[in-house]
């Protein structure tokens, strides 16, 4: 995914008023799940199995929000922002497949005959994206801030995987599948957050030290869809309230090239199985009016499920233990003009 965006401000009104419109990623659909069948060796032989075919689910594609907005300080330790954005969807698509490397040979492991269904998913709707917000400077080294995210309502089209609850981990997912196209609406609840910062004394400890907590009342979230004509079917699951603990320190290397590390403990309305702690990283280097950022997070989810793609006539399988290690790497270029 990629972001961007422009900022300015007003030489006249002493700079207190700044501006900005960019992009940026919103909801990353990129998902890439490629499993390989192998089938039975016959009897005396001890080489590894071979392989018969392949189960993939991809999804790609991002959601991402177009918009502008400003700041401004209303009084020397006081500034106000207000950013409105809308969505815009880029190169979406679901598909389930199941692969037959030889079709003379369908083995048992596969979960069915060669199959492929999918394709693009559309955005159909969405609202207007509010990010508010202040920030009240606290004394020569501190500063708190207040934001608010308001909620998001979106209405895609698309097929072949569409929500459900499972019968037997009570967890949503998309385990059905299916040729119909499906019209979903979501519902993303708002989201509020409190920061605070605190400068240590640069001439002696170049240090910042950053700790900040939201809250997402995830009850409120609601996904319903349209699998026959004029009914409407709701995702029914006690979603649970959310808090995220998030804090950071950055050191200034001689004044000049700051290096950072941070800790996220995120809850989940899913429930405590599926808490995540994430571990991030951040550095930055200026090349005159030029400056590159380098940040990262890395984490580790670890649940229960089921197998997604059942063998052909199984009727009950154990429950597998799912290991997820999910990371991401940023770049941002900022030019000063």
């Amino acid at each position: 995914s990629y972001h961007g965006g422009l900022t300015g401000s007003l030489p006249f009104m002493d700079n207190k008023l700044k501006f900005g419109i960019g992009i940026s990623p919103y909801w990353d659909f990129q998902y890439d799940y490629n499993e390989e069948v192998r089938g039975n060796l016959p009897s005396g032989e001890y080489n590894r199995d071979p392989l018969v075919g392949y189960h993939v689910l991809q999804r790609s594609g991002a959601l991402y929000t177009v918009g502008g907005g400003f700041s401004f300080n209303i009084v020397p330790n006081i500034n106000i922002g207000l950013s409105l954005s809308s969505f815009v969807a880029s190169n979406l698509v679901g598909k389930t497949e199941i692969v037959v490397i030889d079709t003379n040979r369908i083995d048992d492991a596969l979960a069915g005959y060669p199959m492929e269904l999918g394709g693009d998913v559309t955005l159909e709707e969405s609202s207007l994206l509010i990010n508010t917000g202040f920030t009240m400077n606290v004394g020569k080294h501190s500063r708190i801030g207040f934001s608010y995210r308001s909620p998001v309502g979106l209405i895609l089209k698309g097929n072949a995987w569409f929500p459900t609850i499972n019968d037997r981990t009570q967890l949503p997912g998309l385990i059905l599948v299916s040729d119909t196209t499906f019209t979903n609406d979501i519902e993303i609840p708002a989201q509020i957050g409190l920061g605070y910062q605190h400068k240590l004394d640069h001439t002696i400890y170049p240090v910042t030290v950053n700790l900040e907590v939201r809250y997402t009342d995830w009850s409120k979230y609601s996904f319903s869809y349209d699998p026959m004509m004029d009914s409407t079917t709701t995702l029914v699951h006690h979603f649970q309230e959310t808090w995220d603990f998030r804090t950071s320190v950055e050191y200034l290397v001689r004044n000049s090239f700051p290096v950072s590390i941070g800790f996220i403990y995120k809850e989940s309305p899913l429930g405590k199985e599926f808490e995540s702690s994430t571990i991030t990283l951040g550095t930055a280097y200026n090349v005159g009016p030029m400056t590159i950022d380098f940040g990262g997070w890395f984490n580790r989810i670890e649940y229960i499920y089921e197998d997604i793609f059942p063998a052909i006539g199984e009727t009950s399988d154990p429950l597998e233990t799912v290991t997820e290690w999910n990371s991401q790497f940023v770049v941002t270029l900022s030019y000063s003009f």
